[in-house]
């Protein structure tokens, strides 16, 4: 599983109209963790451990991540159909 980027954190969190704190809440990470991870609109500089606590906790909440098209398509995160 890829690491997810800062778009995809940012688009994610958007998407569920969570703050960065409440992010930061219920993956159990340090705000800043998520503020220095959306700053880098590529893979950030956060450890594994970090981008999967982002990720379980997006996903726990119906987000989808990942890339729909070829390889060089940015990567997506999209709301689950319910």
């Amino acid at each position: 599983m890829s690491q997810l980027t800062g778009a995809q954190i940012f688009a994610a969190r958007r998407l569920l109209r969570w703050s960065p704190r409440t992010l930061a809440n219920v993956a159990r990470l340090r705000i800043s963790v998520i503020m220095y991870a959306e700053a880098d609109p590529g893979a950030p500089k956060v450890s594994a451990e970090q981008s999967e606590a982002s990720r379980c906790a997006l996903e726990a909440a119906g987000i989808e991540l990942g890339s729909n098209g070829p390889p060089q398509a940015p990567a997506t995160a999209w709301l689950r159909d319910s």
